[in-house]
């Protein structure tokens, strides 16, 4: 029964951080779908390139060739990149808006939510937090203490928006 109890809470609370990851990104899509800004094409390429290079990895990790998934899909590099735009656009997009949110709410993070981020990724990567915080470059550090700021600017929003719970038999 504590067996099946704690499966029971594990998958409760997992559920829970699933519903609350996909409102965060609901909410941060609207804010980037509500700002007019114009995009750099050569920001999007940059980001279509990190897109495919992803990709590529993946397909390494699993064993798979690049080669071999465009000679099975009958696809050229060109149209899996030209598949990539909408996402890459978005996705500069709203990094764009992340950042400016965060300039214009003069959002600094504290030591605390930049150890969080750092904990965080520690984590993800499967590496002990005070290893993994030696190993940092001064880059790092820095691109890890932006992700603190933009991580507070999305708890803003979620923390600001007015959500309407909808039975889901509606």
């Amino acid at each position: 029964d504590a067996y099946k109890a704690n499966i029971e809470k594990e998958l409760n609370e997992q559920a829970q951080k699933n519903a609350d990851v996909q409102l965060e990104n609901e909410l941060v899509q609207q804010a980037v779908d509500a700002a007019d800004c114009d995009i750099p094409d050569a920001m999007i390429e940059d980001e279509i390139d990190v897109m495919l290079r992803e990709m590529k990895m993946r397909m390494m990790y699993q064993g798979f060739k690049f080669e071999d998934y465009l000679k099975y899909t009958g696809q050229t590099e060109d149209q899996i990149k030209e598949m990539y735009r909408p996402e890459a656009k978005n996705r500069v997009k709203m990094q764009l808006v992340l950042e400016a949110m965060v300039k214009a709410e003069g959002i600094e993070p504290t030591d605390e939510n930049v150890e969080k981020v750092i904990a965080d990724e520690a984590q993800r990567m499967g590496r002990d937090v005070e290893e993994f915080k030696k190993t940092l470059s001064d880059r790092q550090q820095q691109y890890l203490r932006e992700n603190a700021a933009i991580r507070k600017v999305v708890d803003l929003v979620v923390a600001s928006a007015q959500v309407e719970e909808k039975d889901e038999a509606e």
